[in-house]
């Protein structure tokens, strides 16, 4: 049993993966760790594929990770039975593409398993599983960006991509395919390179919205005469929906986008349960429409482009929200907070504290921030910096998890409560040569002081969302 639970679902991850004390998070996944090997480190890490010794910079967890898979593969190639005990696998973006690729080529031949794998981020990893025994029992098709522009945008996609994309559909994009990934329009895609017989019943479905350029002899927009995405997709069988735009501006780029717009053309898939939006275009009213067409949301995470902009509570996607207070159980979005707890007074060039609540730890902050940080402030540049609130905000001390239900949370910024104060005090003192230097004992409070602020927010969603079981209003960074 504990092989099976071990190998089971795998997850490749070439950042430290947080544990909470509060709740266990993804505890299904068995994942690489990168701690170090003391003890307050390794806490609740009893699912790790290996143990070594970690350290701090994100070169050094990437390369201690390669080692980790090397191992990972040579435990595979020694005992192949190991391999049919894997049923699901999230590649990583960054981790050695020849490892990864030899991880991917072992589970092709003897993953009899197999069901699930995601993130395939390069078309040898989606050849190596054309190449085994067990692809069409797949039910996750990834089909890749190009390898020059991976991580570009305005990039020439060459014609040997092309013929690789083919090449992928017509060999893996079968019946047990529920859930796709694509890096392409799939208007341009389904007209050019492949064309359907019906619509995939698909359950989920992830398009990157990229300003890649592709060649006319082939996206030919005259060739286009199918447009509609129901054309393409069962509505009947989608539940969950995610966009993740790599520019604020790509509208030309996507047929699917021009003919009725990014959120509109999605309101007929009513049965969508689950919405992600990261790095979107700001379009209140686009995105409330889908939302409100939806008959039963659960989960709803949204991250806009441009990181100024908040969700307002007067906002169409807020109003919109409270159609689903019965069935939302997942609330991940930028909320502009009510409690401003420091303001900047324009006429009298001075730094107000307001802080509503009179709990003690929140008048032992306010008085903190009284001792700390002067009345008469030089400028908005050095209140901006000294903004305490605004920049704990913007930090991720607090670990975050892109998708905290579904899996492992893995450390994705590099704060910590050491490197922040390091920060903040460098700042301080550069501004008010005598400053006082913030203390951990005082960062404590005026963190806890910051999360209380937060409950004139989160009070509507906890009063009136009866089955909400994660809520997130600080946008990830």
């Amino acid at each position: 049993m504990g092989k099976e639970h071990l190998y089971s679902k795998i997850y490749l991850n070439d950042r430290v993966v947080e544990v909470s004390g509060v709740h266990d998070l993804a505890p299904s996944w068995t994942w690489f760790n990168l701690h170090g090997h003391n003890a307050a480190d390794n806490r609740d890490n009893n699912n790790n594929v290996d143990d070594a010794t970690g350290v701090d910079t994100d070169a050094s967890t990437l390369a201690l990770a390669n080692v980790k898979l090397q191992m990972l593969v040579r435990s595979l190639t020694e005992n192949t039975s190991l391999c049919a005990l894997v049923q699901h696998v999230r590649l990583n973006w960054d981790i050695d593409e020849s490892l990864q690729v030899q991880f991917v080529e072992l589970l092709s031949l003897y993953g009899s398993s197999l069901r699930f794998i995601e993130n395939v981020t390069t078309m040898r990893m989606n050849n190596a599983l054309l190449r085994g025994n067990h692809y069409t029992q797949l039910e996750t098709l990834d089909v890749p960006p190009s390898t020059d522009s991976r991580g570009e945008i305005n990039r020439q996609v060459s014609l040997g991509y092309i013929r690789d994309v083919v090449h992928v559909l017509n060999g893996r994009l079968t019946e047990s395919v529920k859930h796709l990934t694509l890096f392409m329009d799939p208007v341009k895609m389904f007209n050019n390179l492949h064309r359907l017989k019906a619509p995939l019943e698909l359950e989920s479905i992830k398009i990157h919205l990229r300003l890649d350029i592709y060649p006319i002899m082939v996206f030919d927009p005259r060739t286009v005469t199918v447009r509609s995405l129901t054309n393409f997709f069962s509505t009947k069988t989608l539940k969950s929906l995610a966009l993740i735009s790599w520019d604020d501006q790509v509208f030309d780029q996507y047929e699917f986008i021009n003919s009725s717009g990014m959120f509109q053309c999605w309101c007929p898939f009513e049965n969508i349960e689950d919405l992600t939006f990261i790095s979107m275009t700001f379009d209140d009213k686009g995105i409330a429409q889908l939302i409100r067409s939806i008959k039963r949301l659960k989960k709803i995470k949204l991250d806009y482009h441009r990181p100024d902009i908040h969700v307002k509570r007067d906002s169409e996607v807020y109003k919109s929200l409270w159609r689903h207070t019965s069935s939302l159980q997942f609330v991940d979005i930028k909320l502009e907070l009510t409690d401003k707890l420091l303001h900047f007074d324009v006429r009298e060039y001075s730094t107000l504290i307001d802080i509503p609540c009179t709990c003690p730890i929140c008048s032992a902050s306010a008085q903190i921030l009284r001792e700390l940080i002067p009345t008469e402030t030089k400028d908005y540049t050095t209140f901006l910096d000294l903004n305490i609130f605004d920049r704990l905000l913007k930090s991720s001390v607090s670990p975050y998890s892109k998708s905290v239900d579904a899996y492992p949370s893995v450390n994705t910024g590099n704060d910590t409560m050491d490197s922040f104060l390091q920060s903040f005090n460098k700042k301080l003192g550069s501004k008010y040569r005598f400053a006082p230097q913030l203390t951990k004992p005082q960062f404590e409070l005026l963190y806890t002081c910051l999360l209380h602020s937060m409950k004139i927010d989160l009070k509507p969603f906890i009063e009136n969302f009866p089955n909400i079981h994660f809520l997130n209003t600080k946008r990830w960074l």
